[in-house]
Protein backbone atom coordinates (compact mmCIF):
# COMPACT_ATOMS: atom_id res chain seq x y z
CA UNK A 1 0.00 0.00 0.00
CA UNK A 2 2.66 2.51 1.06
CA UNK A 3 4.14 1.66 -2.34
CA UNK A 4 1.23 2.44 -4.24
CA UNK A 5 0.75 5.41 -2.87
CA UNK A 6 4.51 6.40 -3.06
CA UNK A 7 3.97 6.11 -6.93
CA UNK A 8 1.12 7.72 -7.10
CA UNK A 9 2.58 10.83 -5.46
CA UNK A 10 5.02 10.75 -8.18
CA UNK A 11 2.66 10.48 -11.07
CA UNK A 12 0.99 13.60 -9.56
CA UNK A 13 4.66 15.30 -9.59
CA UNK A 14 5.33 14.36 -12.95
CA UNK A 15 2.06 15.41 -14.65
CA UNK A 16 2.29 19.28 -12.82
CA UNK A 17 6.21 18.96 -13.77
CA UNK A 18 4.60 18.28 -17.43
CA UNK A 19 1.96 20.88 -17.42
CA UNK A 20 4.23 23.40 -16.19
CA UNK A 21 7.34 23.01 -18.50
CA UNK A 22 5.45 22.58 -21.50
CA UNK A 23 4.60 26.42 -22.21
CA UNK A 24 8.23 27.44 -21.37
CA UNK A 25 9.94 24.70 -23.47
CA UNK A 26 12.10 26.78 -26.08
CA UNK A 27 11.99 26.52 -29.89
CA UNK A 28 14.13 23.38 -30.90
CA UNK A 29 14.23 21.28 -34.07
CA UNK A 30 14.94 18.14 -32.02
CA UNK A 31 13.15 17.56 -28.49
CA UNK A 32 14.36 14.35 -26.54
CA UNK A 33 11.94 13.14 -23.64
CA UNK A 34 12.76 10.81 -20.64
CA UNK A 35 9.26 11.61 -18.89
CA UNK A 36 6.36 9.95 -18.45
CA UNK A 37 3.51 13.08 -18.89
CA UNK A 38 5.79 15.29 -21.09
CA UNK A 39 5.78 13.14 -24.47
CA UNK A 40 1.61 13.98 -24.51
CA UNK A 41 1.70 17.64 -24.09
CA UNK A 42 4.87 18.58 -25.25
CA UNK A 43 3.69 18.09 -29.34
CA UNK A 44 1.19 20.32 -28.49
CA UNK A 45 3.82 23.34 -27.98
CA UNK A 46 3.76 24.80 -31.20
CA UNK A 47 7.89 25.22 -31.47
CA UNK A 48 8.70 21.53 -29.78
CA UNK A 49 9.48 20.49 -33.53
CA UNK A 50 9.88 16.54 -33.94
CA UNK A 51 9.04 15.20 -29.94
CA UNK A 52 11.52 11.59 -28.99
CA UNK A 53 10.71 9.45 -26.34
CA UNK A 54 13.92 8.26 -25.42
CA UNK A 55 12.46 4.85 -23.21
CA UNK A 56 15.27 3.86 -20.94
CA UNK A 57 12.74 1.43 -18.66
CA UNK A 58 10.51 -1.17 -19.77
CA UNK A 59 6.73 0.33 -20.30
CA UNK A 60 4.35 0.66 -17.56
CA UNK A 61 1.08 1.22 -19.90
CA UNK A 62 1.59 4.92 -21.04
CA UNK A 63 2.50 4.12 -24.83
CA UNK A 64 -1.51 4.01 -25.79
CA UNK A 65 -1.04 8.24 -24.74
CA UNK A 66 1.77 8.84 -27.18
CA UNK A 67 0.22 8.40 -30.21
CA UNK A 68 1.74 12.60 -31.62
CA UNK A 69 5.06 11.86 -30.75
CA UNK A 70 7.35 11.19 -33.65
CA UNK A 71 10.09 8.61 -32.31
CA UNK A 72 9.98 6.27 -29.64
CA UNK A 73 14.05 4.87 -29.12
CA UNK A 74 13.56 1.98 -26.85
CA UNK A 75 17.27 1.08 -24.86
CA UNK A 76 16.54 -2.43 -26.28
CA UNK A 77 15.45 -4.53 -28.54
CA UNK A 78 13.64 -6.00 -26.15
CA UNK A 79 12.10 -2.58 -25.15
CA UNK A 80 11.16 -1.91 -28.15
CA UNK A 81 9.05 -5.09 -29.01
CA UNK A 82 7.02 -4.13 -25.29
CA UNK A 83 6.24 -0.59 -26.75
CA UNK A 84 4.65 -1.88 -30.18
CA UNK A 85 2.93 -4.78 -28.02
CA UNK A 86 1.57 -2.30 -26.03
CA UNK A 87 0.39 -0.06 -29.01
CA UNK A 88 0.73 -1.28 -32.19
CA UNK A 89 -0.06 1.91 -34.16
CA UNK A 90 3.04 3.21 -33.18
CA UNK A 91 5.21 -0.06 -34.56
CA UNK A 92 7.13 2.42 -37.51
CA UNK A 93 7.90 5.10 -35.25
CA UNK A 94 9.73 2.93 -32.45
CA UNK A 95 13.21 1.80 -32.97
CA UNK A 96 16.20 0.37 -30.51
CA UNK A 97 19.37 2.49 -29.87
CA UNK A 98 21.53 0.74 -27.16
CA UNK A 99 23.21 2.42 -24.36
CA UNK A 100 26.90 3.38 -24.78
CA UNK A 101 29.92 2.07 -22.66
CA UNK A 102 33.27 4.24 -22.66
CA UNK A 103 35.63 2.22 -24.46
CA UNK A 104 38.16 4.75 -23.51
CA UNK A 105 38.13 3.40 -19.72
CA UNK A 106 36.31 -0.28 -20.24
CA UNK A 107 39.34 -1.69 -21.91
CA UNK A 108 41.50 -5.10 -21.84
CA UNK A 109 44.48 -5.58 -19.75
CA UNK A 110 47.60 -4.43 -21.56
CA UNK A 111 49.32 -7.54 -19.88
CA UNK A 112 48.30 -10.92 -19.98
CA UNK A 113 46.10 -12.21 -17.38
CA UNK A 114 48.43 -14.54 -15.01
CA UNK A 115 48.10 -17.61 -14.57
CA UNK A 116 46.64 -18.72 -11.06
CA UNK A 117 44.78 -21.38 -9.17
CA UNK A 118 42.17 -18.92 -7.64
CA UNK A 119 40.26 -18.27 -10.16
CA UNK A 120 37.64 -15.13 -9.51
CA UNK A 121 33.46 -14.51 -10.33
CA UNK A 122 32.89 -11.47 -10.22
CA UNK A 123 28.82 -9.44 -9.96
CA UNK A 124 28.94 -5.53 -10.11
CA UNK A 125 25.92 -3.81 -9.93
CA UNK A 126 22.70 -2.82 -7.43
CA UNK A 127 22.41 -5.23 -4.74
CA UNK A 128 19.14 -6.18 -5.15
CA UNK A 129 16.19 -9.23 -4.84
CA UNK A 130 15.73 -8.43 -8.48
CA UNK A 131 19.36 -8.60 -9.61
CA UNK A 132 19.57 -12.60 -8.12
CA UNK A 133 22.03 -12.93 -6.14
CA UNK A 134 21.18 -15.08 -3.57
CA UNK A 135 20.31 -17.73 -6.60
CA UNK A 136 24.47 -16.62 -7.51
CA UNK A 137 25.38 -17.51 -3.71
CA UNK A 138 23.39 -20.88 -3.44
CA UNK A 139 25.18 -21.72 -6.79
CA UNK A 140 28.34 -20.73 -5.45
CA UNK A 141 28.04 -23.32 -2.60
CA UNK A 142 27.55 -26.04 -5.18
CA UNK A 143 30.57 -24.69 -7.30
CA UNK A 144 32.68 -24.42 -4.46
CA UNK A 145 32.78 -27.85 -3.75
CA UNK A 146 34.23 -28.45 -7.26
CA UNK A 147 36.58 -25.75 -7.87
CA UNK A 148 37.86 -25.21 -3.84
CA UNK A 149 39.88 -21.98 -5.24
CA UNK A 150 36.88 -20.37 -6.61
CA UNK A 151 36.35 -16.89 -5.10
CA UNK A 152 32.90 -14.92 -5.28
CA UNK A 153 33.38 -10.96 -5.58
CA UNK A 154 30.34 -8.88 -5.03
CA UNK A 155 30.57 -5.01 -5.70
CA UNK A 156 27.79 -2.67 -5.22
CA UNK A 157 25.42 -0.45 -3.30
CA UNK A 158 23.01 -2.13 -0.96
CA UNK A 159 22.12 1.24 0.21
CA UNK A 160 17.64 1.70 -0.53
CA UNK A 161 18.60 5.37 -1.84
CA UNK A 162 21.06 3.95 -3.83
CA UNK A 163 18.99 1.65 -5.40
CA UNK A 164 19.79 -1.24 -2.86
CA UNK A 165 17.92 -3.89 -1.64
CA UNK A 166 18.58 -2.42 2.18
CA UNK A 167 20.39 -3.16 5.23
CA UNK A 168 18.41 -6.84 5.35
CA UNK A 169 18.54 -8.12 2.14
CA UNK A 170 22.97 -7.21 2.33
CA UNK A 171 22.33 -9.19 6.13
CA UNK A 172 20.29 -12.14 3.88
CA UNK A 173 23.35 -12.67 1.56
CA UNK A 174 25.83 -12.48 3.81
CA UNK A 175 24.54 -15.18 5.93
CA UNK A 176 24.13 -17.46 3.03
CA UNK A 177 27.77 -16.74 2.40
CA UNK A 178 29.64 -17.71 5.78
CA UNK A 179 32.24 -20.08 5.29
CA UNK A 180 32.31 -19.49 2.19
CA UNK A 181 35.26 -17.27 -0.17
CA UNK A 182 32.62 -14.59 -0.95
CA UNK A 183 33.90 -10.80 -0.91
CA UNK A 184 31.36 -7.75 -0.44
CA UNK A 185 33.27 -4.54 -1.21
CA UNK A 186 31.85 -1.12 -0.84
CA UNK A 187 30.36 0.07 -3.89
CA UNK A 188 32.68 2.50 -6.77
CA UNK A 189 31.24 5.47 -8.52
CA UNK A 190 34.99 5.55 -10.33
CA UNK A 191 35.27 4.18 -13.35
CA UNK A 192 38.28 3.63 -13.96
CA UNK A 193 38.10 1.33 -10.47
CA UNK A 194 35.31 -0.46 -11.68
CA UNK A 195 37.25 -1.16 -14.74
CA UNK A 196 40.04 -2.26 -12.73
CA UNK A 197 38.02 -4.84 -10.47
CA UNK A 198 36.66 -6.14 -14.49
CA UNK A 199 40.16 -7.18 -15.41
CA UNK A 200 41.17 -8.72 -12.04
CA UNK A 201 38.23 -11.24 -12.43
CA UNK A 202 37.69 -14.67 -14.56
CA UNK A 203 34.68 -14.56 -14.86
CA UNK A 204 31.25 -11.77 -14.54
CA UNK A 205 28.02 -13.02 -13.79
CA UNK A 206 24.80 -10.86 -13.93
CA UNK A 207 22.16 -13.17 -12.63
CA UNK A 208 19.17 -10.93 -13.21
CA UNK A 209 15.49 -11.81 -12.10
CA UNK A 210 14.01 -7.95 -13.33
CA UNK A 211 11.96 -9.35 -15.88
CA UNK A 212 9.94 -5.70 -15.89
CA UNK A 213 12.90 -3.81 -14.51
CA UNK A 214 15.94 -4.98 -16.83
CA UNK A 215 15.74 -3.04 -20.06
CA UNK A 216 19.49 -3.19 -21.17
CA UNK A 217 22.06 -4.10 -18.52
CA UNK A 218 25.37 -2.22 -18.84
CA UNK A 219 27.33 -4.13 -16.48
CA UNK A 220 27.44 -7.03 -18.61
CA UNK A 221 28.67 -4.65 -21.56
CA UNK A 222 31.21 -3.15 -19.37
CA UNK A 223 32.67 -6.54 -18.28
CA UNK A 224 32.76 -7.45 -21.95
CA UNK A 225 34.78 -4.41 -22.78
CA UNK A 226 37.56 -5.32 -20.31
CA UNK A 227 37.10 -8.59 -21.92
CA UNK A 228 35.36 -10.56 -19.23
CA UNK A 229 33.04 -12.87 -20.42
CA UNK A 230 29.90 -12.60 -19.18
CA UNK A 231 27.32 -15.25 -18.05
CA UNK A 232 23.84 -13.56 -17.23
CA UNK A 233 19.96 -15.06 -16.89
CA UNK A 234 18.01 -15.45 -19.90
CA UNK A 235 16.33 -12.06 -20.52
CA UNK A 236 15.82 -10.74 -23.93
CA UNK A 237 17.53 -7.47 -23.13
CA UNK A 238 20.97 -8.94 -22.82
CA UNK A 239 20.75 -10.21 -26.60
CA UNK A 240 21.16 -7.68 -28.33
CA UNK A 241 25.24 -7.99 -27.28
CA UNK A 242 25.97 -11.41 -26.12
CA UNK A 243 25.23 -14.52 -28.16
CA UNK A 244 25.81 -17.74 -26.76
CA UNK A 245 28.91 -19.51 -26.67
CA UNK A 246 30.58 -16.58 -28.57
CA UNK A 247 30.17 -13.37 -26.61
CA UNK A 248 28.64 -15.14 -23.53
CA UNK A 249 26.66 -17.42 -21.77
CA UNK A 250 23.28 -17.66 -20.66
CA UNK A 251 21.20 -19.98 -18.11
CA UNK A 252 17.43 -20.24 -17.97
CA UNK A 253 16.69 -18.93 -14.35
CA UNK A 254 12.93 -19.12 -15.16
CA UNK A 255 12.64 -22.76 -14.66
CA UNK A 256 12.77 -24.72 -10.76
CA UNK A 257 16.54 -25.84 -11.61
CA UNK A 258 17.65 -22.07 -11.67
CA UNK A 259 20.44 -22.86 -9.77
CA UNK A 260 21.15 -25.91 -11.06
CA UNK A 261 21.37 -24.56 -14.68
CA UNK A 262 23.61 -21.61 -13.41
CA UNK A 263 26.15 -23.80 -11.67
CA UNK A 264 26.53 -26.38 -15.01
CA UNK A 265 27.04 -22.85 -16.95
CA UNK A 266 29.78 -21.85 -14.70
CA UNK A 267 31.03 -25.21 -14.40
CA UNK A 268 31.55 -25.62 -17.91
CA UNK A 269 33.53 -21.56 -18.38
CA UNK A 270 35.65 -22.17 -15.56
CA UNK A 271 36.58 -26.02 -17.09
CA UNK A 272 37.29 -24.92 -20.63
CA UNK A 273 39.48 -21.93 -20.54
CA UNK A 274 40.57 -22.18 -23.54
CA UNK A 275 37.03 -21.24 -24.76
CA UNK A 276 36.39 -18.49 -22.70
CA UNK A 277 39.90 -17.04 -23.94
CA UNK A 278 38.61 -16.86 -27.47
CA UNK A 279 35.34 -15.60 -26.38
CA UNK A 280 37.42 -13.13 -24.45
CA UNK A 281 38.30 -11.62 -27.62
CA UNK A 282 35.07 -11.91 -29.45
CA UNK A 283 33.10 -10.21 -26.19
CA UNK A 284 35.87 -7.20 -26.14
CA UNK A 285 35.13 -6.59 -29.92
CA UNK A 286 31.96 -6.82 -29.65
CA UNK A 287 31.67 -4.29 -27.33
CA UNK A 288 33.73 -1.59 -29.00
CA UNK A 289 30.29 -1.58 -31.07
CA UNK A 290 28.79 0.32 -28.35
CA UNK A 291 31.30 3.04 -28.18
CA UNK A 292 29.81 6.45 -27.11
CA UNK A 293 30.78 7.46 -30.92
CA UNK A 294 28.76 4.77 -32.40
CA UNK A 295 26.07 5.46 -30.29
CA UNK A 296 25.74 9.44 -30.83
CA UNK A 297 26.11 8.56 -34.59
CA UNK A 298 22.96 6.30 -34.48
CA UNK A 299 21.11 9.35 -32.71
CA UNK A 300 22.36 11.71 -35.59
CA UNK A 301 21.08 9.87 -38.20
CA UNK A 302 17.51 9.19 -36.45
CA UNK A 303 17.54 12.72 -35.78
CA UNK A 304 18.37 13.70 -39.32
CA UNK A 305 15.83 11.02 -40.85
CA UNK A 306 13.40 13.20 -38.57
CA UNK A 307 14.09 16.53 -39.75
CA UNK A 308 12.85 15.26 -43.65
CA UNK A 309 9.52 13.82 -41.88
CA UNK A 310 6.01 15.59 -41.33
CA UNK A 311 5.49 17.55 -37.89
CA UNK A 312 4.33 15.47 -35.01
CA UNK A 313 1.19 17.59 -35.22
CA UNK A 314 0.22 14.87 -37.93
CA UNK A 315 0.09 11.96 -35.18
CA UNK A 316 -2.63 13.93 -33.41
CA UNK A 317 -5.62 12.04 -32.57
CA UNK A 318 -3.73 9.38 -33.60
CA UNK A 319 -3.10 9.54 -37.11
CA UNK A 320 -0.12 7.85 -38.66
CA UNK A 321 1.94 9.61 -41.73
CA UNK A 322 4.57 7.34 -41.92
Amino acid sequence: MCLEFTEMCQADRDFIYAVSTVPTLPPADILVINDFWLPVFAPLHPASGKVVVNAARVPKGQYFLYSRVDRIIGVSKAVQEAIIQQNPNLASRVTSIPNPVNTQIFTPSSLPKPEREEKVVLYAGRIHPEKGLHLLIDAFVVLSKKFPAIKLRIVGPYQEHQGGGGQSYLQKLKLKAQNLKIEFLEPTFNPHQLANFYRDADLFCYPSLAEKGEAFGVAPLEAMATGLVPIVSNLDCFRDFITEGMTGFFFDHRDNCAIGNLVETLTFAISNPEITRRMSLAASQKASEFSYQNIAQLYLNTFKELLHQPNSGEHELGLDPH
